[in-house]
């Protein structure tokens, strides 16, 4: 019995290896903030500490922010994207009760960014019209073709700089955000830029220092 047992494991784990080696993904995220005339008040809906879509509380937003995810299939296999996630972080100089905030890591010395955003996976089982199961809900990204996944949301007004984060999983069934790795036993990938944020409220060209 152990021997069956043995044997069926070595061929999951090829499978999963067979699965894993021929996907080549490349994955870069970027973003776009677009200052509202008028603040709106909505929910204050992201991933508690358990992973799961939680409301914790009402919250004034001054901008609307557009985050792409890029995808190019280097590969010669389709690949069906099952999992994606992102989130936003800013400078926070105040904490919730008007303390000042501890902005860097005495160990290490990185700056301490504050998250304000955090999303479910979006692809989720609505994502995709019409669809009934868990197994149709995914982007079909071909091989040697460029996709892009534009989200929209609504965020209170960042400082200074915004980091804009994502990661997506080569799980071929829908994990996030409750799990972090499935049955192919692989880490999600990740991407991360940040931007400076001008006067006006507009997202700064790294290189001219302009509205980009």
């Amino acid at each position: 019995m152990s021997i069956v047992n043995d044997i069926t494991n070595v061929i999951v784990h090829y499978n999963n290896y067979k699965i894993v080696s021929k996907n080549w993904i490349q994955f870069d995220i970027s973003v776009k903030l677009f200052p509202l005339d008028e603040k709106i008040k909505t929910a204050y809906i992201s991933c508690n500490k358990k992973k799961i879509m939680s409301e914790f509380s009402t919250r004034y937003n001054n901008y609307i922010a557009e985050i792409v995810c890029k995808f190019f299939n280097k590969g010669r296999k389709p690949f069906k994207l099952y999992n994606l996630q992102v989130w936003l972080n800013t400078l926070k100089l105040k904490r919730e009760d008007g303390s000042d905030k501890k902005l860097f890591d005495e160990k290490t010395g990185r700056l301490r960014l504050s998250r304000i955003f955090t999303s479910g996976n979006l692809l989720d089982s609505n994502i995709i019209d019409n669809s009934q199961k868990n197994s149709d809900n995914y982007y079909y990204i071909g091989p040697q073709i460029e996709q892009n996944i534009s989200f929209l949301t609504l965020i209170p007004e960042p400082k200074e700089v915004i980091q804009v984060n994502g990661r997506f999983s080569l799980e071929q069934k829908r994990i996030f955000p409750s799990e972090d790795i499935g049955e192919l036993n692989v880490n999600p990938h990740t991407a991360s830029t940040t931007y400076k944020i001008g006067k006006n409220g507009f997202i700064l060209d790294p290189i001219t220092q302009q509205v980009g």
